[in-house]
């Protein structure tokens, strides 16, 4: 019964933290999108990718 109930509650930490974890990952990239689906058709492309990998190595 208690190996149990800690283990049911690892679980819910876990998921949790994934959630946590995720969700803002999530709303990061789509704001990555937004904000570069307009950049990639004004500048040139491999500026905004080098721009992407910088953004992504800040984090």
């Amino acid at each position: 019964m208690i190996i149990s109930v800690i283990l049911m509650v690892i679980l819910m930490i876990m998921l949790i933290a994934f959630s946590v974890v995720v969700s803002p990952w999530i709303i990061y990239v789509l704001t990555l999108t937004m904000l570069y689906i307009p950049m990639l058709t004004v500048q040139s492309k491999d500026r905004s990718k080098t721009n992407i990998l910088l953004a992504i190595n800040i984090l």
